[in-house]
């Protein structure tokens, strides 16, 4: 399992590895294994690796099928939600156990899992983590219920770029907003269940609640307040119905 900030770093990362083993059998025996003949320039030191698009290619198509059978299952989440940074593994080991957790797959007990965290080149860890029978409730088929992401990924709703656009550049101008903050975010778009901020103080301890309402019913990502204000605003300055995205971006932020 491997960092994934975006999964072809991770599959060339991952092919990578099989030139260094196909150079460590060249190593020991001394003659270029008949599986690794394609790969002879570059094992006996002949040519540059590093950035050489056609050793991709040919690494890509070597290590393929042992890619796809060793890390798919935890790169299923990274493909669907995008980078998560530091939570990256985390949310890999959740993937992982997620399809193959229980009955489900081969995450059985005495299963070992490589895993290799790095962060922006300046530091790295690997580790193993190894599957183990507990007796008692918490074990690998337990978690993979409770997780349940597949489906609950499947319930994910489609958001335009242009509203999207309108809440992060609001997130933005959050952070040079100051202590003693609420958010106005609606909150009956969250799943049950999901901690959300509920205000920070003029101390800036941050106070958090938990969402107990029905699932996400849908809705602009932005209050009604805001979107009533943002189409007050624009009748007043171009007149007619509906609200500008330009107008409401501003009125939004201001009114964050």
């Amino acid at each position: 399992m491997f960092h994934a900030p975006y999964n072809k770093l991770v599959e060339k990362s991952f092919a990578r590895l099989y030139l260094v083993d196909a150079i460590r059998r060249y190593e020991e025996s001394g003659v270029v294994d008949v599986r690794d003949r394609d790969l002879e320039p570059w094992i006996k030191g002949g040519k540059e690796t590093m950035g050489d698009r056609e050793l991709d290619k040919v690494l890509k198509g070597k290590s393929g099928g042992v890619f796809k059978s060793k890390l798919e299952a935890s790169n299923e989440v990274s493909k669907r939600v995008g980078n998560t940074y530091a939570a990256s593994i985390m949310m890999g080991i959740c993937s992982l156990v997620d399809k193959e957790g229980g009955e489900r797959g081969g995450l059985k007990p005495g299963a070992t899992v490589g895993i290799f965290s790095y962060g922006s080149g300046a530091i790295a860890t690997m580790y193993g983590l190894r599957v183990r029978a507990t007796g008692g409730e918490f074990t690998v088929g337990r978690m993979a219920g409770k997780l349940n992401l597949r489906e609950r990924i499947g319930r994910r709703e489609k958001v335009g770029a242009e509203e999207l656009d309108m809440a992060l550049d609001c997130r933005a101008r959050m952070h040079t907003k100051g202590n003693d903050y609420s958010p106005a975010y609606p909150v009956d778009r969250l799943f049950p269940g999901t901690y959300y901020l509920v205000n920070i103080d003029d101390k800036f301890r941050r106070f958090y609640d938990v969402y107990e309402g029905p699932g996400a019913k849908g809705g602009k990502l932005c209050p009604p307040v805001v979107v009533r204000e943002a189409e007050e605003e624009k009748k007043k300055v171009r007149g007619g119905d509906g609200w500008s995205e330009a107008t409401a971006k501003v009125t939004y932020c201001m009114y964050i």
